[in-house]
């Protein structure tokens, strides 16, 4: 999917609202500089939900995420991922 900052926001009110419990593991974020006070980030996560204590389904994902600097604070202006299909996750 590709969402904008308030588009991430909603459906992550969505999602603690559906689950119980969400779970998200992020392996080694990359970030680079993509222009002044500009950046992006990279990284793979394993997210995870359920209404126990044991997740019910989870997925990997490929993110990328987009940045900017405003007032001295690093905001999120969109992000974009993509299901890991299970034979690359478990090579």
């Amino acid at each position: 999917g590709q969402l904008n900052r308030d588009d991430v926001r909603g459906m992550m009110i969505y999602q603690l609202n559906r689950y119980q419990r969400l779970n998200a593991r992020l392996f080694p974020i990359r970030v680079t500089g993509t222009g002044e006070a500009k950046a992006m980030a990279t990284f793979r996560a394993l997210i995870t939900g359920g209404a126990g204590w044991l997740p019910e389904n989870g997925q990997v994902y490929d993110f990328e995420t987009h940045w900017s600097k405003q007032s001295g604070d690093w905001m999120l202006t969109n992000a974009n991922w993509k299901p890991v299909p299970l034979e690359e996750v478990i090579q």
